[in-house]
């Protein structure tokens, strides 16, 4: 019996050294993990740095051809393409609002209400029928209208007095 405990001490002894060595090397691999993962990060934060500095590259070159200014002739055909894109891009949008029952701002050509007097998105007076021009059921709905248009071009003058003082 005494053999037995012997025995059993030392196989003991030699799993509690394995796993201390095996936990020497997780925690060496662990180590390792985490710092190939700093690097990518780095790497990845560099990556996207250059993604957008290639877009400012790009942005720049169509602005120039934008504006009339010269522009390697290879770059040309790419911003003629551009430009089709984003006149098809617009065309598409219309549409878009035409089934939608909406209409579309024509300085910022995001979608707005058909009653809407302003754009949501860029503060754009909308053209609209004139209230004097549409027929009113009752003198309250017409009044009602009047009163709403007139608070609309007050909450715009209010927001472009306060823009100027920022």
């Amino acid at each position: 019996m005494a053999d037995f405990f012997e025995n059993l001490k030392g196989n003991l002894e030699s799993l509690g050294k394995t796993i201390s060595e095996k936990a020497e090397v997780v925690s060496k691999k662990t180590e390792e993990a985490v710092e190939i993962q700093k690097i990518k990060s780095q790497i990845r934060v560099m990556e996207r740095s250059n993604e957008r500095d290639f877009q400012a590259i790009g942005k720049s070159i169509y602005e120039h051809f934008q504006k009339g200014k010269a522009v390697d002739s290879e770059f040309v055909e790419l911003c003629e393409a551009i430009e089709e894109r984003d006149s098809s891009i617009e065309a598409c949008k219309r549409q878009v609002a035409e089934i939608k029952g909406l209409d579309v701002c024509p300085n910022c050509k995001e979608h707005v209400e058909p009653s809407a007097v302003y754009c949501s998105k860029c503060g754009t007076k909308l053209e609209q029928e004139s209230y004097d021009e549409v027929e009113f059921e009752d003198e309250d709905t017409k009044e009602t209208s009047e009163a709403s248009e007139e608070t609309a071009e007050e909450t715009k003058e209010t927001a472009g007095a306060t823009a100027e003082e920022e």
